[in-house]
């Protein structure tokens, strides 16, 4: 679907742990691999800024006019996308945190000024304001929701095969359908499973619901952590992107580095 037609716009949407960025990166893979230029800016509260959007984009964009001299105008970026005349693909991850008017209305330029090799893959949990439905009208979008990205059974069993988790096509089927094939939910129970062992007492009260969630992981997953590495989690849940730098600042009496390398182990990030 992706590799034909005139679209303009992929917007990839639904709520937290579907596996949104894990799709883009997917597809920024095939990108590569058909030839196109692919450009990645993870977006943040402070790129509100219009100012600060533009020296992001114009980060991201670079590589679109390698022998270039850096230019004064923090609107280079915009005109460097509208005119590329070679194939590229433009992704923008957490959309939803952007609100400025200044800075949708920079994005909807870009959408409408797009060279006929261009393409834009946005990430977000909200609908965004950019015109989205007189692309869909046209045939200028393509849309990937909760439907597409939730698991399928299938891949809910191949999952617990990844991670080296025996359970029967019975207990795969129940969680699934438990879960809705939503995969920050069939993870934290992986993490459970594979800490208790198959229980069919686990696999029959567990929720796919968000506070069932909470309280599995407070309960079953959080519990059973050692008590720096509790503290080292809750504090940094504060945070939208986990860096050790940010994390020792919060933390400075803690030994962040071997905690996170702990943790990232674990399956937590």
């Amino acid at each position: 679907m992706l590799s034909s037609g005139v679209f303009k716009l992929v917007l990839v949407r639904g709520p937290a742990g579907f596996g949104k960025t894990t799709a883009m990166h997917q597809l920024r893979e095939r990108f590569d691999q058909a030839g196109a230029t692919t450009l990645w800016l993870g977006l943040e509260p402070a790129d509100n800024d219009r100012s600060r959007f533009l020296k992001s984009l114009g980060e991201a964009v670079a590589v679109l006019r390698p022998q270039s001299p850096a230019s004064a105008s923090p609107l280079d970026a915009v005109r460097v996308i509208g005119s590329s005349s070679s194939p590229f693909v433009l992704f923008l991850d957490d959309m939803e945190v952007i609100r400025d008017p200044a800075v949708i209305g920079l994005l909807r330029e870009m959408v409408d000024r797009l060279p006929p090799h261009g393409r834009i893959v946005i990430g977000s949990r909200s609908l965004p304001d950019l015109g989205v439905g007189r692309l869909r009208a046209r045939g200028e979008l393509v849309e990937v929701g909760v439907e597409q990205l939730r698991f399928t059974q299938a891949e809910t069993a191949d999952l617990f095969s990844q991670l080296g988790l025996n359970l029967s096509d019975a207990h795969v089927r129940k969680l699934h359908e438990k879960t809705e094939g939503w995969i920050a939910a069939l993870r934290l129970a992986s993490m459970v499973v594979g800490r208790r062992g198959i229980a069919d007492g686990f696999i029959d009260s567990f929720d796919g619901a968000t506070d069932a969630v909470a309280e599995y992981l407070s309960q079953d997953v959080l519990a059973h952590q050692p008590d720096d590495a509790r503290e080292f989690l809750l504090c940094t849940s504060v945070l939208r992107h986990v860096s050790l730098p940010a994390c020792q600042a919060l933390l400075p009496h803690l030994d962040c580095v071997r905690l996170f390398d702990s943790l990232v182990a674990g399956g937590f990030f």
